[in-house]
């Protein structure tokens, strides 16, 4: 995952798309990244989404795992302290 993703202007950013590009893990990349509502991590190569890699995503509502090497949903549900309405894994 490039470094200072959350760095990057998001005041009008909803929809992130990050699928096909073969991430293996986050990293805290998207931490600072404001204002997103929809996520897509398809079809990628992650193992773990650990709690420290969603911080901060408070409007998220579409996070899409789907295609991953993802074991269980354990850590990912550890990240998000409000509902998601729509998730894939």
């Amino acid at each position: 995952m490039p470094e200072g993703i959350g760095k990057l202007p998001s005041a009008r950013m909803v929809r992130l798309h990050l699928e096909f590009n073969l991430l293996r893990s986050l990293d805290g990349a998207l931490i600072g990244v404001k204002g997103l509502h929809w996520v897509n991590l398809s079809h990628n190569q992650l193992e773990i989404i650990t709690p420290g890699d969603l911080i901060g995503l408070d409007q998220l509502r579409i996070l899409d795992l789907s295609y991953n090497r993802l074991q269980t949903m354990d850590a990912a549900a550890q990240v998000r302290e409000f509902p998601l309405y729509n998730y894939t894994l």
